[in-house]
């Protein structure tokens, strides 16, 4: 007889075993009943974060989106622009409409109930729902290994816990002994080379913040109305949560939202330029490289910047040079290229920026912020 082991049945609540052949497809299931029940009841509950997460990031663009239109609208010279942004906004309504669709079935919804709250097809609905998961895959994905990164995940029994993924990472090369820190007298350090993005800047800062006040991500979870892991997820990079989720982290936290917002706008692929950018983008690298102190900063810039030209430049207080500003952001180990824009913005807000009906300012977002 073929020599068998046994696993427990993947569904919860069964206490039957497995039999489990040497070679061949791994069984999950004692029978197919447990199978389907599973698959129907327990297997949407895995990614309905996910999935509910996905669809309000899709609405709020969406809405940002209608806000500028509204605002073009009462602009005669400008229609096209406001007809290009309801060429995007309809693609984001369809995306979210799919969205939506997966949401009902997550929630155990009948393809049939959909198909007739829609006045559609079941197979409509289904390739909707595909749609959105195919577009969730995209957009919530975590970040490839680069290669200083090595992960290892050992494969086990759904029902056994499984290991914290190990994280082996090369340390961050710098200066050689006895060499002073920074570059020449007077001369700021040269660029860092570094494909850290905006979306790994969001998670720092937020993490920055999460390990200055303590809070358990428990507690960050229930604050901003979200599952612990999803919580785990934000702070280590893999997830860049809409702006509600990351303003109540931020708010639990004890952190300044208006620092946070520059690097979840450009995580996000949005550029809002108005005069207040400059400040606010400067303490969020400041919060993203966990609040270097002022005289590190200033040994990072070769000493070209004081730290009281450094704190006048996080607060605003005085006049922003490029080359000090510039200076400041290669210390924080920021890109000057994505920092210039706003700059200009400061320079002259009133060519920059576009107020609406409300005294808000219109939002130019990328092309690419919707797939």
């Amino acid at each position: 007889m073929t020599p068998t082991n046994q696993t427990p049945c993947i569904n919860p609540g069964c206490t039957a075993m497995v039999d489990q052949k040497p070679k061949g497809r791994r069984r999950l299931y004692c029978c197919e009943s447990c199978g389907r029940w599973y698959r129907k009841y327990c297997r949407p509950a895995l990614e309905g974060d996910d999935n509910d997460q996905y669809a309000l990031q899709i609405a709020e663009e969406a809405h940002r989106l209608t806000r500028d239109i509204l605002a073009l609208t009462g602009a005669a010279d400008q229609p096209l622009e406001a007809a290009r942004l309801v060429h995007r906004a309809s693609t984001a309504l369809a995306h979210l409409r799919d969205a939506l669709v997966q949401q009902a079935h997550d929630r155990t919804i009948k393809p049939a109930t959909i198909a007739r709250a829609l006045n559609v097809s079941t197979d409509s609905v289904s390739r909707w729902r595909k749609d959105a998961g195919d577009r969730r895959q995209r957009t919530l994905k975590p970040p490839p290994l680069d290669s200083q990164t090595v992960q290892t995940a050992p494969r086990t029994h759904p029902r056994i816990p499984q290991p914290r993924t190990a994280t082996v990472r090369s340390p961050e090369p710098g200066p050689a002994r006895g060499a002073p820190v920074g570059g020449a007298p007077g001369q700021p350090s040269a660029p860092v080379p570094s494909t850290t993005t905006f979306a790994s800047r969001l998670a720092g800062a937020l993490s920055t913040l999460q390990r200055q006040n303590s809070p358990s991500y428990a507690t960050l979870g229930r604050a901003a109305g979200v599952s612990r892991s999803y919580i785990s997820r934000i702070l280590s990079g893999e997830r860049t949560p809409s702006w509600d989720v990351t303003l109540k982290i931020t708010l639990e936290c004890g952190g300044d939202p208006d620092a946070v917002r520059p690097l979840w706008e450009a995580a996000r692929g949005y550029h809002n330029y108005h005069p207040a950018s400059l400040q606010a983008m400067l303490r969020g690298l400041q919060l993203a490289a966990g609040n270097v102190p002022l005289d590190e900063l200033s040994a990072r810039a070769g000493h070209s910047l004081t730290g009281q030209q450094i704190m006048s430049l996080l607060r605003g207080t005085g006049t922003a040079e490029w080359s000090s500003v510039r200076s400041l952001v290669i210390a924080l180990r920021g890109e000057p290229e994505a920092v210039h824009p706003l700059w200009q913005a400061a320079q002259a807000p009133l060519s920059m920026t576009t107020p609406d009906t409300h005294g808000a300012t219109v939002t130019s977002l990328c092309a690419g912020s919707f797939g």
